[in-house]
């Protein structure tokens, strides 16, 4: 093949069609479509393989462990790969990765990848198309992050209920096509060259719609797949998954913004969601009770009361809201760090924001280690406070590697952090109230874009170093006044 006339006719193309506003030459719209396919049908071999149909056996154990009740002794309980506790010996203990036997839980798990890899990318393409592309301001991209939150927050609340009363799965199906829907539109407009900032505020509000409707239903799937037995280990197993697409995506997003620019992330993001979709189809959740005698605001109500009566639970969830409002956001605000106080460029900004990531792989393989022994109470209040120490200290750093390994470290505590946090409040809560409390817990990653908005107007006056410090110091204060208050998290 005559290369050298391919170039030619190419750069002919390319100068008949000339250069869009945003800086991508048009003629990568194709390598779009062929990376996209490629990235669709190799996910779609992954998806085949693990989501095979569950045996009848395994569906019927399945279908018994959401029981509130199960009977320790009933010959039936166990699972395959477990046996049965000798008479008179020491009490069972739950396999490390016992969850990932169920099928049902191996299907949600690869699909909450699938979606976990979509937002990790929404967040590293959202910031650098309002930061750098959009030539928007820090209180821009916080603007956007937080029209996002102000309709999540409400919605969470709302889709609690909902995973409550109908068919979680279906609901995490819509919610999910939704966002694909929204990741399309944005990728369609960066490739016209017509891009504009208000548009992102419209795409922000379907996101935060979308993401109000699928965490609640998603997180209960959680307990709907792997069952009483399972949780702890499952939450951890989850958690170690969404670390992963934690370290990917936001490197994979960085990639495809130097190599292809920001439409190719967009469009990879939309087909990380479609597959997040499709795999959830494949579940196959036994039936939960369903309160139709109360209206639907009163169920709202008495999931209220109920956290308002729980001590434990309320404290749990303050533990679980002050880190995502305060502390998270500044993953938003990562370009303008790399870009003003490293001086770096888009590919430092990917591995940068994977750093966390890096770190949450051994936190996540400690609390699946972890995950049936006692007092992870005390391990909570330990991991808490260090993480948001941490982050206190990475705001100080003004050099790449020092930052990356600070980053690093932080993200092992959080990891432990957050699947600790999650698997108690799963284990304490009552299954009546689970989808409400459940969209309550969602609900405290819903604020991190309102604390985005905070976060950007900070960044805007005081600078990014400043900001993130004294976010993550008053975080860290106020969980430690949680856990001196009630001293029963630390016996849990």
């Amino acid at each position: 093949m005559d290369t050298t006339a391919f170039r030619q006719a190419l750069s002919r193309l390319q100068a008949r069609a000339g250069h869009g506003p945003l800086g991508e030459a048009p003629h990568r719209s194709r390598l779009v479509a062929v990376f996209a396919a490629a990235f669709a049908l190799s996910s779609a071999a992954v998806a085949f393989v693990f989501a095979r149909p569950a045996p009848r056996r395994e569906a019927l154990i399945a279908d018994r462990n959401p029981s509130p009740a199960p009977v320790a002794s009933a010959p039936a309980a166990p699972a395959a790969s477990t046996p049965p506790p000798a008479p008179g010996g020491p009490p069972e203990r739950v396999s490390r990765y016992g969850a990932l036997s169920q099928s049902n839980f191996r299907r949600l798990f690869l699909g909450t990848i699938f979606s976990q890899f979509g937002m990790w990318m929404l967040f590293v393409g959202q910031g650098w198309l309002v930061f750098r592309v959009l030539g928007g301001s820090p209180f821009q991209l916080g603007l956007v992050s937080a029209i996002q939150g102000l309709v999540s927050v409400p919605v969470s609340l709302v889709g609690g209920g909902l995973a409550d009363r109908f068919d979680r799965k279906r609901l995490t199906v819509a919610a999910t096509l939704t966002a694909a829907t929204s990741s399309f539109a944005v990728s369609y407009l960066v490739l016209a060259g017509s891009i504009h900032i208000w548009h992102l505020y419209l795409t922000a509000m379907l996101q935060g719609l979308a993401t109000g409707i699928e965490q609640p239903s998603r997180q209960v799937l959680i307990y709907d797949t792997a069952g009483q037995r399972y949780v702890g280990n499952a939450v951890a197993v989850m958690s170690m998954g969404q670390n992963i697409a934690r370290i990917t995506g936001p490197t994979l997003g960085g990639a495809l913004i130097g190599f292809y620019g920001v439409s190719v992330l967009y469009i990879v993001q939309s087909v990380c969601f479609l597959l997040a979709a499709a795999t959830t189809l494949t579940l196959r959740v036994p039936k939960h009770a369903r309160s139709h005698g109360e209206g639907f605001l009163a169920s709202l109500r008495g999931g209220l009361a109920y956290v308002g009566r729980d001590r434990v639970v309320m404290a749990l969830l303050l533990v679980a809201l002050f880190m995502p409002f305060l502390v998270y956001p500044y993953v938003q605000f990562y370009a303008v760090f790399v870009t003003d106080v490293l001086g770096l460029g888009s590919s430092a900004y990917g591995l940068l924001a994977s750093a966390v990531g890096f770190g949450s792989i051994p936190g996540t393989l400690y609390v699946a280690w972890s995950s049936s022994r006692k007092g992870r109470g005390r391990v909570l209040l330990i991991v808490t406070l260090v993480y948001g120490c941490l982050v206190v200290l990475f705001s100080f750093q003004r050099h790449f590697w020092p930052a990356f390994t600070v980053l690093v470290l932080a993200g092992v505590f959080n990891a432990i952090y957050g699947a600790v946090c999650n698997s108690l409040i799963q284990q304490t809560v009552d299954d009546r109230f689970r989808g409400r409390v459940m969209s309550l817990y969602t609900m405290t990653f819903a604020t991190i874009p309102l604390g985005g908005l905070l976060m950007g107007i900070a960044v805007s006056v005081y600078g990014t170093p400043l900001a993130f410090g004294s976010f993550a110091a008053v975080a860290t204060v106020l969980c430690a006044i949680v856990f001196l208050t009630n001293p029963r998290i630390r016996r849990l």
